[in-house]
């Protein structure tokens, strides 16, 4: 019976970890550049000099194991343009842990450093853009966190 006991958890976590060994390697992704006001409307960043693009963190995430390092570039688009700019967005770098269970994956990020941000004053308003909680779901197209396709990708060179 003590067998049983000790067996059952090192299958459990012999499973949990061979399930995110499956998610191991590179994705890319679009995260819009947006935030949510008190009032809950949506309010997206705009370059004033060029108010058609739309503003996205092109967001790499590379996963092994159960570690995540997460690297965001901002870049605009307009129609068939990509701008990619060094002082709209910032580049925003993470670290963090995944857990898989399913099809469904928790990701927690703590921010390691950045480039080219506005650092506030305010530790609240600090806490929500240092710390990043993630929820996806693995699909056929890779994976599905907050609304957000990334593909599987064989570029590194931002991680």
């Amino acid at each position: 019976m003590k067998k049983i006991f000790l067996i059952l958890p090192a299958f459990l976590l012999l499973k949990a970890v061979g399930s995110q060994g499956k998610l191991a390697g590179c994705y890319v992704g679009l995260e819009e550049m947006c935030f949510i006001k008190d009032g809950g409307k949506k309010e997206c960043y705009i370059d004033p000099a060029k108010p058609r693009e739309r503003w996205y963190h092109l967001t790499y995430i590379k996963i092994i194991g159960d570690s995540v390092v997460v690297a965001q570039d901002p870049i605009g688009i307009y129609k068939k343009d990509t701008v990619y700019s060094a002082s709209d967005g910032a580049f925003y770098y993470y670290k963090g842990k995944i857990k898989s269970h399913g099809k469904f994956v928790a990701i927690d990020l703590v921010m390691t450093h950045c480039d080219y941000c506005g650092i506030s004053t305010d530790s609240t308003e600090r806490e929500k853009w240092s710390h990043k909680a993630w929820v996806g779901q693995i699909c056929d197209q890779g994976i599905m966190i907050n609304g957000y396709l990334f593909k599987p990708t064989t570029d590194t060179i931002h991680l």
